[in-house]
């Protein structure tokens, strides 16, 4: 998960997108954890995983919600 300077937050899954509404819904979710706008939330998928792409594990981030709450 990213979030810029302009508080564009931008997080990327490592699942294909097939109608389910998976990305929609777990953008939701964190648009409603964060207290985001939903305009401002944006899910894409990594080419490739790197060192500054890796996805956090749900516990990695409720911690960190935890902090910035």
């Amino acid at each position: 998960m990213r979030i810029d300077t302009s508080v564009q937050v931008t997080f990327l899954l490592p699942t294909s997108e097939m109608g389910q509404g998976t990305h929609t819904g777990q953008a939701q979710i964190l648009a409603e954890e964060l207290g985001a706008d939903w305009s401002r939330i944006t899910a894409g998928m990594p080419n490739q995983l790197s060192d500054d792409d890796r996805i956090p594990f749900i516990d990695t981030l409720l911690d960190y919600l935890a902090l910035h709450a």
